[in-house]
This record gives C-alpha cells, sequence and structure tokens, in this order.
C-alpha cells in the first residue's frame, strides 16, 4: 500500500495520540489496525489512509484522538500545517513530535514488523473494554499493553482480507567472473542493480 504523503502523516499523528505511551509493539498494533481498516473500506472510510482515521459517524470517529471533544485533537492539529488535515502536512513540531511514530509505521508499511494483532481491525483500553458494548463478553485476539484487539469475526461481522506488506525479491551476488559477471553488470545498469560486481 503506498501512502500519500497526508496518509502517512494523518496516520502518524492517530498512532502518537493512540498509543505513544505504548511499546513499540503497541504502536505498531495501532498502525496495523490502520491499515486493515483502510485495506478493507466498508464503514471505514473509502479514501485511504487519512480518510479511515479522520472517519465520522455522527459526533464520534473510529480514533477517538479525532473526537472534536478530545484534548488530542487540538494538539495533533496544532501539529499541521493550519490545522488542516485534508492536505495534512506537518509542521516542524510535528516532525520531530512524530519521529518515532513515522519510523515505526516505515517499518510496518515494509514488512519489518509482522502484525501483532492478528488481523485486528478494533482496539480499545482496558478500562474501555468493561463497558463497551461491542467489546463485553467478546474475547480479544491480542493483548497488547494497554490495548485489546479485535477482529471482525470476534465481534460477529463478516471476515476480512487482512494488509499485508509486499513482497521485496533482494536480487542474488552476481556470480564472479567471466561472461557471468559480464551479464550480471549489463542487467544491473539496465534495471538499477548493483553495478560493482
Amino acid at each position: 500500500m503506498m501512502l500519500s504523503t497526508c496518509d502517512h502523516n494523518i496516520a502518524c499523528l492517530t498512532i502518537w495520540a493512540e498509543a505513544r505511551s505504548e511499546s513499540e509493539e503497541g504502536q505498531a498494533a495501532v498502525a496495523w489496525v490502520i491499515l486493515h481498516r483502510a485495506h478493507n473500506p466498508r464503514w471505514w472510510g473509502r479514501n485511504g489512509v487519512a480518510d479511515v482515521c479522520l472517519f465520522r459517524k455522527g459526533r464520534f470517529g473510529q480514533f477517538s484522538c479525532w473526537n472534536a471533544d478530545n484534548p488530542q485533537r487540538a494538539r495533533m492539529l496544532r501539529m499541521l500545517v493550519g490545522g488542516d488535515t485534508a492536505a495534512g502536512v506537518l509542521t516542524m513540531e510535528g516532525v520531530e513530535t512524530t519521529e518515532r511514530q513515522r519510523n515505526i509505521l516505515n517499518r510496518v508499511l515494509r514488512g519489518e514488523i509482522a502484525d501483532p494483532t492478528k488481523g485486528a481491525t478494533h482496539y480499545l483500553t482496558h478500562a474501555a473494554a468493561r463497558t463497551a458494548a461491542w467489546a463485553v463478553g467478546n474475547k480479544p485476539r491480542a493483548v497488547i499493553g494497554g490495548h485489546l484487539f479485535f477482529g471482525p469475526e470476534d465481534l460477529g461481522e463478516a471476515a476480512i482480507t487482512p494488509w499485508s506488506p509486499p513482497v521485496i525479491h533482494t536480487p542474488r551476488p552476481a556470480p564472479s567472473g567471466g561472461v557471468w559477471s559480464a551479464i550480471w553488470r549489463f542487467l544491473a545498469t539496465i534495471f538499477g542493480g548493483r553495478k560493482d560486481a
């Protein structure tokens, strides 16, 4: 999944606001939930990752940090140039504040951090799980730090196809010497691989 600059920045702000006190695994888990939702845009938003993070139905958004009455929202808007979520351009404060979340999201996108949520599309805190009607009586598929993670099947909904990072093939080292070396150098110049073989 290729993310626009806006998608990337809004996702990083969301991860920061929802999970900055969590471990790397806990923050990556929130990133995975965002990506699973964006990959399966039922009611979660239709136009990419930023839309998923910002989607609202009535008073509430699917990520509570973007709700109008959430104090996190005001701080996140200050980290966007002009408070503009549609453009999604970070201020210098935003870039500095979300550095850890940008690193984590990039590693998730490259497939360097496996999905600890097992395909989850929902999560909430332990405290909220005691009162949220959709969570009461349902068993989470993962518990990571202060959050419980649920998939649609855990909540009686239809299954989704979880997002997964692209498979990146790394070129094998060129055989040394003779004709093979010449062929490898030729292919490398065409396809941009190693030029020092």
